[in-house]
């Protein structure tokens, strides 16, 4: 199916949340303001409180739960409210506006568990929150991180551990 239109500003590139139940979606336009629409792209709204460039990140579980991070203030910012609005957390890395530049970090939520993120910085290795990005703990064996992808653990496995495949 296709959407029905973009968001004011896109050129079609970018990075796309759906919601858990598939009833929001959000689309953020490369260099444009983010975007939620609930009618499958008719109508879209643009989200308050989340800056031009930024990626927004859908909560695995919790349709209401939405997130991004903002690399200038170090922090995550969160949404509770299905992307309506967006607020910051407190600041995630050691020196705000230092995270590596160029798309830098990567911010993921795991799969299956409400409020999981990791932060992959390039620049300052990776983060682990469980309170949807209010703390997060510094993974000290890793210094630098180019990557990050999360899958959901197979059935009767559970959480799976953190596992590096190479020496850091």
């Amino acid at each position: 199916e296709n959407l029905g239109s973009e968001p004011p500003g896109s050129t079609g590139a970018g990075t796309i949340a759906l919601s858990t139940d598939g009833a929001r979606i959000v689309w953020s336009p490369q260099r444009g303001e983010p975007h939620f629409s609930t009618d499958h792209g008719t109508n879209w709204t643009r989200c308050a409180g989340v800056g031009p460039g930024l990626a927004v990140t859908a909560d695995t579980v919790n349709p209401s739960r939405f997130y991004a991070f903002d690399p200038r203030s170090g922090s995550v910012l969160l949404s509770t409210n299905g992307s309506e609005s967006f607020a910051a957390t407190p600041p995630v890395l050691p020196t705000p506006g230092n995270s590596g530049g160029g798309g830098g970090v990567t911010l993921r939520a795991t799969p299956g568990i409400e409020g999981d993120l990791w932060l992959a910085s390039r620049a300052r290795g990776l983060y682990h929150s469980r309170d949807g990005g209010v703390t997060f703990v510094k993974l000290e064996a890793v210094q630098e991180a180019h990557s990050l992808g999360l899958g959901k653990a197979a059935p009767g496995r559970g959480r799976v551990p953190f596992r590096r495949r190479s020496p850091v």
